[in-house]
């Protein structure tokens, strides 16, 4: 990659997370400026990611459409569950916080109360809670929390990496179908893996789906690319990909 495209993804990167960020901090607890640098810092890298994702699927604006809708429209479900169920949901506890699905809200409280007591490593080297029989999510989640928002629980945070987990993996899935199966069946498919609704509503969540469900997605390239792409980049890639879904 060229020295200008490099300065220009990041161009647009810092000016997405700023935006994406101070949108975020607004709608969170804490003071603004501490909310804003973590939420910026995030957005940045996922929008960084995703324009190099969108590079590897092979560029092109249908592409950008693709990955954009399918992160926006993550980010604005989640942050319009967030403000509108404490309002308009049912009176009971998780949608009172702002949360859709039970197992979310017990997983981010519990993460929360981690990081507060400086415990993150207990979630990431194996420990067992209930609200997660991986640990994975808990012990990032417990991270960022620690790392971008010790004074305050911002659950919108996760929301941004789910919304980016959510959306990564249509790229992946549009390449990894469209040697075999040519243009028109890669985009359906590319398509309603971003669409879904279900898909969306789980990508605008405290939820493990998104993230499997683009590590699957990246595996699966893996196995297809086999034959035709660098080795070493392809073995890599499914080691990670299932490293991460195991964990």
């Amino acid at each position: 990659m060229k020295q200008k495209d490099i300065i220009r993804y990041g161009i647009i990167s810092l000016a997405s997370g700023l935006l994406i960020g101070a949108v975020t901090a607004l709608v969170s607890p804490g003071t603004f400026l501490n909310g804003l640098w973590g939420a910026a810092l995030i957005a940045a890298i996922s929008v960084f990611l995703l324009l190099l994702i969108w590079r590897f699927a092979g560029g092109g604006r249908s592409m950008a459409v693709l990955l954009t809708l399918a992160y926006l429209l993550r980010l604005m479900a989640g942050v319009s569950l967030y403000l509108l169920l404490p309002a308009y949901g049912y009176d009971e506890p998780t949608q009172n916080a702002g949360y859709i699905f039970y197992d979310a809200a017990q997983r981010d409280r519990q993460a929360w109360e981690l990081s507060q007591a400086h415990q993150v490593m207990e979630a990431a080297t194996g420990a067992q809670y209930v609200t997660d029989q991986y640990g994975g999510l808990l012990a990032l989640s417990a991270g960022v929390y620690a790392v971008f928002s010790p004074d305050a629980h911002r659950p919108l945070l996760i929301v941004l990496l789910a919304a980016f987990a959510g959306a990564a993996g249509a790229a992946f899935l549009y390449k990894a179908l469209r040697e075999r199966f040519g243009n028109t069946i890669a985009w359906i498919a590319a398509w309603v893996f971003a669409l879904y609704p279900n898909s969306l509503l789980l990508g605008a969540s405290q939820m493990r789906e998104p993230f499997l469900l683009s590590l699957t997605a990246a595996a699966f390239w893996a196995v297809a690319a086999w034959k035709k792409e660098n080795r070493r980049t392809v073995l890599a890639v499914l080691v990670l990909s299932l490293a991460l879904m195991a964990w």
